[in-house]
C-alpha cells in the first residue's frame, strides 16, 4: 500500500494504513473534537502502540479501554459502552482487528439508543440496516482506525 486508505460515510471516518497514527491530531482538530476515547485490542494495552497512541493524542486527553480478542460477546460490548460512556469523548477510535472494530461500532450504537447488546438481534425476516453490516475486517493489514 503507497499511501493511507479513506473512507468516508456519513460522519464516520475510517482510515488505515501508512502514516494514519500520525495524522489524527489534525484530522481531530479539523473535526472540533476535544476528548478521544480509545478502544484498544488488548494484545497492544501496555505496549509500544498504546505509548504512541498516548503521545499523539496528549491534547485530547485519551482515555483507553481494552477489548479482549476473539469475538465479543453482549458482556464485552456492554462493557465497552459503559466506558465510552464513562470517558464523555466526542472522538472515539477503535484501533486493533474485526473484534475491537466490532465491539467499538456496537458499542456506540449502544450509547445513542435505549437497548442493552442482548437486543442487537434481529428478527429472522428483516435484515439488519446497511450501516451495521461490514467486510470482514480480518482481511486488512496493519492497525485499522474506526473513528465516528
Amino acid at each position: 500500500m503507497s499511501g493511507p486508505f479513506v473512507f468516508l460515510h456519513s460522519t464516520h471516518r475510517v482510515q488505515f494504513g501508512p502514516g494514519c497514527l500520525s495524522a489524527l491530531p489534525d484530522l481531530a482538530r479539523a473535526e472540533g473534537r476535544r476528548k478521544a476515547a480509545i478502544l484498544l485490542d488488548a494484545y497492544f494495552m501496555g505496549g509500544p502502540l498504546q505509548d504512541r497512541l498516548s503521545e499523539i493524542l496528549k491534547d485530547f486527553a485519551p482515555v483507553f479501554h481494552a477489548v479482549p480478542q476473539h469475538e465479543p460477546d453482549t458482556d464485552t460490548v456492554e462493557g465497552a459502552r459503559a466506558a465510552l460512556s464513562q470517558a464523555e469523548a466526542d472522538l472515539i477510535l477503535a484501533v486493533g482487528g474485526g473484534s475491537t472494530l466490532d465491539t467499538a461500532k456496537a458499542a456506540r450504537m449502544l450509547l445513542r439508543n435505549p437497548m442493552t447488546a442482548c437486543s442487537l438481534r434481529f428478527p429472522r425476516r428483516q435484515a439488519p440496516a446497511a450501516r451495521f453490516q461490514n467486510p470482514r475486517s480480518s482481511q486488512r493489514q496493519g492497525p485499522t482506525i474506526r473513528w465516528s
